[in-house]
């Protein structure tokens, strides 16, 4: 019974890390939208709009990770699963995924783009982590 009740604590703190990352990108866009529109920038390309927009490429992308990743317990998937599932959203129901955050000295971004960033940053860390020993330099 205790190992049922720490199974379903992990998928409970899975689930709410992808809701808050869809929930504060989300709200993000609404109130830029709302209150600055003119900082919009509609994307609609692929990563960091360098590639050409495919909906069915995206989707392909966030079905092959969520398959991958769907039984494991790194966090730093989740937050990629969770930016993809946001940034889906704003491709499916806006036209295009809404950025606004500009640094000037990079292309302009979103909140899920962070989380995407972050979790293939700690993902990579992971990998090279586990398989210094394999590794020859």
């Amino acid at each position: 019974m205790y190992g049922l009740c720490q199974q379903k604590d992990k998928e409970m703190k899975r689930f709410l890390l992808v809701l808050g990352i869809f929930l504060a990108d989300q709200l993000s866009k609404s109130l830029i939208l709302w209150f600055y529109p003119e900082k919009v920038i509609f994307n609609k390309g692929i990563v960091l709009s360098f590639f050409p927009s495919d909906l069915w490429l995206s989707v392909s992308f966030l079905l092959i990770f969520l398959i991958w990743f769907l039984g494991k317990n790194y966090w730093f998937c989740w937050l990629i699963i969770g930016g993809g599932m946001t940034n889906l959203f704003d491709r499916l129901f806006r036209g295009g995924i809404v950025d606004f955050i500009n640094l000037k000295i990079w292309p302009v971004f979103n909140l899920a783009d962070i989380a995407i960033t972050i979790g293939i940053i700690f993902y990579l860390l992971f990998i090279l982590r586990h398989y210094k020993s394999k590794l020859d330099f």
